[in-house]
């Protein structure tokens, strides 16, 4: 269930992003990222609930910046691509800077 309130800033920024998920990592797509998370679009199915580790190689940052997140909802089709909505969970205050910087 989706919490309510404003939902925060969103960019969309694509940018190859690094799942790791039940000892399987996988690449997927960003394709819209904020603050508390980002969308990625991919073919492998995970549950609503299952926690994640995600690398991010954000435009403009030399090294990857690795944050857990959380599975809040999947997309299944309707001519869009399949992929999955993740929630940060406790982000670094590095992170959260340099994702300000991209939506500025």
């Amino acid at each position: 269930m989706r919490e309510f309130g404003a939902r925060s800033a969103r960019a969309p920024i694509e940018m190859r992003v690094d799942l790791k998920a039940d000892n399987e990592s996988f690449a997927a797509t960003s394709k819209n990222l904020s603050v508390g998370g980002l969308f990625v679009a991919t073919d492998r199915q995970l549950r609503v609930g299952e926690q994640v580790a995600v690398e991010l190689s954000l435009p403009g940052h030399v090294l990857p910046i690795a944050v857990g997140a959380e599975v809040r909802w999947i997309q299944m089709s309707d001519g869009r691509p399949f992929g999955l909505g993740l929630r940060f969970v406790r982000p670094s205050f590095g992170l959260t800077v340099a994702i300000h910087g991209l939506l500025r």
